[in-house]
């Protein structure tokens, strides 16, 4: 069907937007599949800003963002969240691009466009808030109130610095000092736990995380002294340090590891 036809449907279901053949042909190409046209129509007005459009837009599709967002984090902060970033993206355009709703092509239906669109939104932002969170751990133990002063100000120094050498640490161990780690700190399993499940007696499970967490402190010190380039005198400390927050580090990196 053509465009001039899609346009005369999409005035008779909703007669207060506002859009002309010639900007539905633009946008769509003069040719629009017959069970796609409304959603185009839709979509174009969306693109151009309509105020009806948009209220038609929501009316339809609110109640499938939210329950999309709901099923990754049910929490209403977290779906609001969503919800206003969604629309913020397909409907509002910047000095640089148009709505993303613009990008609708019609070859499926407006609302598995939407559907992605909320699905990928929805984890994006699961994933910055579990950064946020991983970032505030460790943030918390480093401006820790009973390390002594000058601890504390490597703490703050050094900041980034540490992040960035304990990730490339971790990265070089191998896959059972990471699994080890994580059975002792992350999931704070006994010895005797951690060596029925290695299958070895306890001492030699005791000595596994021995040397792993030793084998971390010592690559981040090689990575902290390649960052660093400091003193002698200064390396002491920073050695103290790295040896302070193994623990707080394994947490962080190797949260996940095994899942």
């Amino acid at each position: 069907m053509t465009a001039r036809r899609w346009c005369q449907e999409g005035r008779q279901r909703w007669p207060r937007i506002k859009l002309s053949e010639q900007q539905l042909a633009e946008f769509a190409g003069e040719e629009i599949a017959d069970e796609r046209g409304l959603d185009v129509f839709l979509a174009c007005a969306c693109g151009l800003g309509d105020a009806e459009a948009v209220a038609v837009f929501r009316a339809r599709f609110d109640r499938h963002i939210r329950a999309i967002a709901g099923r990754v984090d049910p929490s209403p902060e977290f779906v609001d969240e969503v919800h206003q970033q969604l629309i913020e993206r397909l409907l509002v355009s910047d000095v640089n691009a148009p709505p993303r709703i613009s990008s609708y092509s019609g070859r499926g239906e407006l609302l598995a466009f939407v559907r992605a669109a909320t699905s990928r939104c929805a984890l994006n932002l699961a994933r910055t808030r579990r950064r946020r969170r991983e970032i505030s751990e460790v943030d918390d133990a480093v401006a820790s109130p009973a390390d002594d002063p000058e601890i504390l100000y490597l703490k703050q120094h050094y900041r980034e610095q540490f992040r960035e050498a304990f990730a490339a640490a971790a990265a070089e161990l191998e896959p059972s000092e990471r699994m080890v780690l994580r059975f002792s700190v992350s999931e704070q399993l006994s010895i005797d736990h951690i060596a029925r499940v290695l299958q070895v007696h306890r001492a030699t499970a005791a000595r596994r995380v021995a040397r792993a967490r030793e084998r971390l402190a010592e690559k981040t010190q090689a990575q902290l002294r390649a960052l660093l380039g400091i003193e002698h005198s200064e390396l002491e400390s920073v050695l103290r340090l790295v040896h302070s927050q193994v623990d707080v580090s394994v947490q962080r990196l190797l949260r996940d590891e095994g899942q």
